[in-house]
């Protein structure tokens, strides 16, 4: 229930790169700009992120969905269980 938690309260955004990030510091990015990207932002959400929060924790970042889906799931059972 931890992670399903701090998913939950991680704001979604949808966005697109930018050629040039914020006050003209360089950004890493798939260097698609077109793309209409749906994700979190690495301050709201510092357990998917590693490197201080410039790369992606793909470890964490499942770990972490996989621990809220087995929440819900247990959420579900307890609520079906009292039908």
């Amino acid at each position: 229930s931890e992670a399903l938690s701090a998913i939950l309260k991680a704001p979604v955004y949808r966005f697109h790169y930018l050629r040039e990030g914020v006050n003209g510091e360089r950004t890493t990015t798939t260097g698609d700009y077109r793309t209409q990207y749906v994700g979190i932002l690495a301050d709201e959400a510092p357990w998917a992120m590693h490197h201080d929060g410039r790369i992606l924790n793909p470890v964490n970042t499942a770990g972490y969905t996989f621990a809220a889906i087995q929440a819900l799931a247990a959420r579900v059972a307890e609520l079906e269980a009292r039908r």
